[in-house]
């Protein structure tokens, strides 16, 4: 029941349209990345598009492993980690201290949220969300290479994950070897 809302700002503190012309940006921006993601799974997309649309997204690389940590999706940024080769398929995998460490988060954490690991662990700072839904089990993570992480936030990471298990989930053929091995 006001006509109208008047703030005081101090000379130090931007001015209220700035803030609210940033925050309005930031909703138009992760609408149109929403669409775009919507658009893209219309059609049959592959795994590496999807990916594609969340590096655009997030400023950052997006890494999909497997259920056994073997990189699904294709990766030309040095990321810095040290690979390590699956035993069975010889497919690139995180080393084995490094899985441990995020099975270890994942079970601690609430399900279905990410995690991050620190520059402690890897050379970069890395956001790990864990998906676990009907037999399609991978793990997508986002290194901070260019972007800051604080921008990521938890439903964009959750939302690239849910667009990544339709395309996990409707083709074997996406999801690596050791995916289909474990099928079989």
């Amino acid at each position: 029941e006001v006509d109208a809302l008047v703030l005081e700002t101090t000379s130090k503190r931007p001015p209220f349209n700035a803030i609210f012309n940033r925050i309005t940006q930031l909703f138009a921006n992760y609408q149109n990345w929403a669409q775009q993601l919507s658009e893209t799974l219309a059609k049959p997309p592959s795994l590496q598009e999807i990916v594609a649309l969340g590096e655009d997204f997030f400023g950052n690389p997006v890494l999909v492993f497997d259920r056994n940590f073997c990189l699904l999706s294709k990766c030309d940024f040095p990321v810095g980690i040290e690979w390590a080769l699956h035993p069975r398929t010889q497919e690139r995998t995180l080393p084995p201290e490094i899985i441990e460490l995020i099975r270890a988060r994942s079970s601690r954490g609430e399900f279905g949220r990410s995690f991050l690991i620190s520059e402690e662990y890897l050379p970069h700072n890395v956001r790990f969300l864990h998906f676990n839904r009907s037999n399609t089990i991978f793990t997508v993570a986002v290194p901070e290479l260019t972007a800051p992480l604080r921008t990521l936030t938890d439903d964009a990471l959750q939302y690239l994950a849910h667009g990544i298990h339709n395309i996990l989930s409707k083709s074997n053929f996406h999801s690596g070897h050791s995916l289909r091995f474990e099928e079989f």
